[in-house]
């Protein structure tokens, strides 16, 4: 387990008058992520040395109300750049997190940083000469004659080798090396930074923000189709007051509709509605990500509504194509359909269980099967086709068939992987 510096406090320094760092960039200020991730860290104080010999009127209340916006309870200070450390609580026992508040990062870089122990910097490699330039993210101890003096260490411009304590390589953190991996996007991801001081800047910040809510290991749909209508509406909602949760709740009303339509036999108005779901599902996680409104209970009414409007789905489908009779071979397929999902899912479980990774990316061909693996995505397609061709009923028995396939590639996957632990491969 990775040993963290629990900073004290947080430096964030740069703010001036605070144009860029507190402007809203996709519904949320350079100001109010870092304080989300500084919370994450367990620091509970920040404070902001401003230019100066007094604090610019109304800049804490400002201040006050973007922390209250993203939850952030912690002790909030506005401080003259001149002040001495001592005077505004800092010791030179405590480490303290010095960063720049007209910059983006990426959250890995303060757990990053933490985890580096000690004195230590966030370096990226700088194009112009390849060598290493801070980009603005470090931990220190206090030595400096007042918070400005502090502040100015992280700025340090050109290669920082020579500034980490006796060079020490391990004191470094250089985001080069920093594993890009993202299991819960499936995904390699860079890390990020913008420094927000150009009028590209916030285009940029924008886009990297956004691009790191998309998973990579997806069925086609959602991985060629579905991304940019999802981020156009992110970006359309963003600046809004419309909540995650809230799309949540009405995509789970039009799914529920959706499965109405089907049990009436209005498959085209269905599919149609089907397909609008399957964007909006990406949607609010997505915005819920980007304006830092994630939460237990929003993941939780996601899954277990998109879980119950997709069953409802299968069984309208099959209620439908059954004229309303449940012993219909229509209404059977359904109930089989449901019955494979639970399984690849099941097995699913297994998988991980064996190899500590999912099933959907452990292995190149897991990540090439899972573009054309039953899934809703796959089977509203295939059910479209159906329509279009006058044979839905045959579509939704090829629905059948195709999940039944992937249970069989998914035990035979499990079972590959468990044999070959069993004779001393191990999970990697």
């Amino acid at each position: 387990m990775e040993a963290v510096v629990r900073p004290v406090a947080a430096l964030l320094h740069g703010l001036g008058e605070g144009v860029e760092a507190l402007a809203p960039i996709l519904g949320r200020s350079a100001f109010q992520r870092h304080l989300r991730h500084l919370g994450e860290l367990g620091v509970d104080r920040v404070v902001v040395p401003v230019p100066g010999e007094s604090v610019p009127a109304g800049l804490s209340a400002r201040l006050r109300t973007q922390a209250d916006a993203v939850g952030w309870t912690g002790q909030l200070e506005v401080r003259s750049a001149g002040t001495a450390p001592e005077a505004a609580g800092l010791t030179p026992s405590a480490p303290v997190l010095t960063l720049t508040a007209d910059a983006v990062f990426d959250p890995r870089l303060y757990r990053a940083v933490a985890a580096a122990g000690g004195v230590a910097w966030v370096a990226d490699r700088n194009p112009a000469d390849e060598g290493m330039v801070a980009v603005g993210l470090r931990i220190t101890g206090v030595d400096g004659s007042s918070l400005g003096a502090l502040a100015a260490r992280a700025e340090a411009t050109g290669d920082v080798r020579g500034d980490a304590p006796g060079g020490e390589r391990d004191r470094l953190v250089l985001i080069p090396e920093m594993d890009a991996y993202l299991p819960h996007l499936r995904r390699t991801l860079r890390p990020y930074w913008v420094r927000l001081d150009s009028a590209g800047a916030r285009a940029r910040a924008g886009h990297h923000l956004l691009d790191a809510t998309q998973k990579g290991v997806l069925d086609i749909p959602a991985r060629f189709l579905h991304p940019p209508v999802e981020n156009l509406l992110v970006r359309w909602f963003a600046p809004g007051p419309v909540t995650p949760n809230q799309i949540t709740v009405f995509t789970g009303v039009i799914g529920f509709a959706v499965a109405w339509l089907f049990a009436r036999g209005d498959y085209a108005p269905g599919l149609a509605l089907a397909l609008l779901v399957n964007v909006l599902d990406g949607v609010d996680g997505k915005l819920a990500r980007v304006k830092l409104l994630a939460s237990r209970f929003g993941d939780l009414l996601d899954h277990t509504l998109d879980v119950s409007f997709e069953f409802a789905w299968y069984l309208g489908l099959g209620w439908g194509l059954a004229g309303g009779d449940p012993t219909g071979a229509p209404f059977r397929t359904a109930v089989g359909l449901i019955a494979l999902m639970l399984g690849t899912r099941g097995i699913s479980g297994v998988y991980k269980r064996i190899t500590g990774r999912q099933i959907h990316d452990h292995r190149a061909f897991d990540r090439a099967f899972r573009l054309v693996a039953g899934r809703r995505n796959i089977y509203v397609m295939v059910l479209l086709v159906g329509v279009m061709v006058g044979s839905v009923g045959a579509s939704f028995r090829l629905c059948l068939l195709w999940a039944a396939a992937t249970l069989g590639v998914y035990v035979l996957r499990t079972l590959g992987e468990a044999t070959r632990t069993a004779g001393g491969g191990g999970p990697r």
